[in-house]
């Protein structure tokens, strides 16, 4: 998995902890999109609150759909290796007439499919949750809810609601404002769902970007699935599946007639399924082998990618709590008038299908996996995004750099280097799931490096027991940029890009004179990240530059990277080229308060002062100028290096610069 992705959830995660030791706030809302990761996050989230208090137990609640509270419990357990504090147990009222229901008090996470605790249920009449709430406080312990899928009205826990010390709503959706926020955008970036970029205009941005095409029939989805299957398997080893969503009454069989004649034609060979939101699943129907089996085995079977099953067809079946990564394309026949619905449904096509070995695949592959096709109703929360065009006359280069491993230095063999741990300290190890933890927690470069050298099961013990350490030697190469530190390639503006939509009017701003236009022409309103980059692009935009613009993350390979903890990358805000041909970039933050709820501003100057000492190396190497620009308490501080040296400039002494070279 890439770095950026364990960047990405473990900063929400810290700010989600931030949050929480607020205690005047009861109820946090926390928001990430379906396929981000949200059970992963909610665990590590619990294992770390479980290392700091031992009197916290979590009530998970969650939907009884598609046994999401199963599905929930048993990825807890699949966690279990790495969040080790975590001791799940599954609540169920599955006990014989004449016994009653018991839930025992020695565990400090409990899963609830939430119509368990309902009117007339065994669990609620029978008092038992009451009971065993009860008997946590007396034991001196508090509970935190955590509200799985939150977007889903219910009032089963309202009566309960004083016993919470916390409750903590989780959703791709939810109907309150998130206090912590993982967007779509930052989900993309770092290649953990595909991209929505709706309506494109182009056949090649139709072919290689999320699309909404209303003009499209059933059938042209099923042709278009056809086009891609075969590059699917061949690229990425993945049989891809088109879902297909109906109505969900009076028009549904006859969509579904029409829809069966298109998927049977012997001509097109596809294998289908046909699901019916039933308990029993009356009316449900497939083509594939799998008919032999109950109907409610049929989703679990479809979700592996080697299934043959090419499209599902389905009513009001598939929304939270079902993983298909190998889906690609969605055509929806009917209109939920649901946006949230609707959002948790294109979620199913969203997932990258080849996360967890990424760097194992080739651009080509890699573009596929991030593609998805989607015909039908979209929710106006997903049209956030705007195109942008280079203007190739305005374009120019700019020298990146990257990171050397340790494995580049000429005097470093990493079995000498473990020989000399072993003189120095004896590692303790009780088991494997000991090892395999060692591994969850290192860099995607440190595991290259170690699996360069393993050769045989003793080398992999030997490495294993020290992996740990060869992350710390590599990381204290690496961030030594004097020695690390390398041009890497000369790279341009991106030929198209996109950026996010905000409702913020003090994020908004006009600019004409840049790199960029929209493809509206009469339209150059653009969005910006913060309101301190957008006050920053507005001191730039007074001076006469030759050329510049902002550097959008989609598609951009403008990148430096540096360490914090372990190897990242950083995509500077805006580039400039002077008067004189020289390149200045600039990485624009902000420690205003309240510019981002939850953040830890530790880290976020621990990130700040690592740039820093990068810039200074690589506007050396580049012969570049880097600038740091700091809003704090509403005044500008500017850290200017170049030639490998460091000036700190106020506003005004900037804007003096700033004039004089361009």
């Amino acid at each position: 998995m890439l770095q950026e992705i364990k960047d990405l959830q473990s900063n929400a995660v810290k700010q989600l902890l931030n949050i929480t030791r607020n205690k005047n706030q009861k109820e946090i809302t926390f928001k990430a999109p379906t396929g981000s990761g949200k059970t992963f996050m909610m665990s590590d989230y619990m294992n770390q609150v479980l290392s700091e208090r031992n009197d916290v137990i979590f009530l998970v609640s969650t939907l009884s759909k598609a046994d999401l509270g199963t599905q929930t419990y048993e990825k807890f357990l699949e966690y279990g290796n790495r969040f080790t504090n975590l001791d799940p147990y599954l609540i169920n009222s599955e006990v014989a007439p004449e016994e009653s229901v018991y839930i025992p008090d020695n565990y400090n996470v409990y899963v609830l499919p939430r119509d368990l605790y309902k009117d007339k249920s065994r669990i609620k009449d029978s008092g038992a949750m009451f009971n065993f709430l009860f008997q946590i406080r007396f034991l001196g312990k508090i509970i935190y809810l955590i509200r799985d899928e939150c977007h889903i009205a219910t009032s089963n826990l309202d009566d309960l609601n004083d016993y919470f010390e916390k409750v903590i709503n989780f959703s791709a959706t939810p109907k309150f404002k998130p206090d912590v926020e993982i967007t779509n955008e930052e989900a993309v970036r770092v290649k953990l769902i595909k991209r929505i970029a709706p309506d494109a205009e182009t056949k090649e941005e139709k072919n290689n970007l999320f699309y909404v095409n209303q003009d499209d029939d059933v059938e042209a989805a099923v042709n278009k699935f056809i086009e891609i299957k075969e590059d699917y398997i061949n690229k990425l080893k993945v049989n891809p599946c088109l879902i297909i969503q109906i109505s969900n009454k009076d028009k549904a069989e006859e969509e579904w007639a029409k829809i069966k004649r298109i998927v049977n034609d012997p001509s097109k060979n596809l294998k289908w399924m046909y699901i019916v939101d039933d308990s029993a699943g009356k009316g449900s129907d497939t083509n594939d082998d799998v008919k032999k089996l109950p109907v409610s085995k049929w989703k679990d079977y479809v979700k592996n990618k080697e299934s043959l099953v090419d499209i599902i067809i389905f009513k009001m079946v598939i929304t939270e709590g079902w993983d298909i990564p190998r889906a690609c394309m969605l055509y929806q026949v009917r209109d939920s008038k649901s946006k949230q619905m609707d959002e948790q449904v294109v979620g199913r096509v969203r997932r990258n299908p080849i996360l967890l070995d990424w760097s194992q695949y080739d651009e080509e592959a890699q573009k596929l996996a991030m593609t998805c096709w989607v015909w039908g109703i979209v929710d106006g929360n997903l049209r956030k995004f705007k195109k942008v065009n280079v203007n190739e006359s305005k374009n120019f280069e700019i020298v990146t750099t990257k990171l050397s491993a340790i494995n580049q230095k000429k005097d470093f063999d990493i079995k000498e280097f473990i020989n000399q741990k072993k003189k120095e300290e004896s590692i303790n190890v009780q088991s494997m799931f000991d090892l395999q933890r060692k591994w969850n927690n290192v860099s995607p470069e440190t595991e290259e490096i170690c699996w360069a050298e393993i050769n045989t099961y003793e080398d992999w013990l030997n490495i294993s027991l020290y992996v740990d350490e060869i992350e710390k030697e590599n990381n204290a190469y690496m961030s030594n940029y004097e020695t690390s530190l390398e041009i890497d390639e000369k790279q341009k503006f991106s030929e198209t890009s996109y950026f996010e939509i905000s409702k913020d009017i003090e994020r908004i701003y006009e600019i004409e004179n840049w790199v960029w236009s929209l493809n509206d022409p009469d339209d150059e309103e653009y969005h910006f990240d913060s309101k301190a980059e957008k006050e920053f692009a507005k001191m730039l935009k007074r001076f006469k530059t030759i050329f510049w613009g902002k550097n959008y993350y989609p598609n951009s390979k403008i990148k430096f990277e540096y360490v914090l903890y372990n190897k990242h990358d950083s995509y500077p805000d805006f580039i400039l080229k002077d008067k004189n041909d020289k390149i200045h970039i600039f990485e624009v933050k902000s420690l205003d308060k309240g510019y981002q709820p939850g953040l830890d501003e530790q880290e976020y100057v621990k990130k700040m002062t690592e740039l820093r000492k990068m810039f200074k190396v690589a506007s050396k190497v580049t012969e570049q100028n880097f600038y740091l620009p700091i809003k704090n308490e509403g005044r500008w501080v500017i850290y200017m290096s170049e030639n490998g040296e460091e000036t700190t400039l106020s506003e005004e002494e900037f804007k003096n610069y700033m004039s004089q070279i361009t």
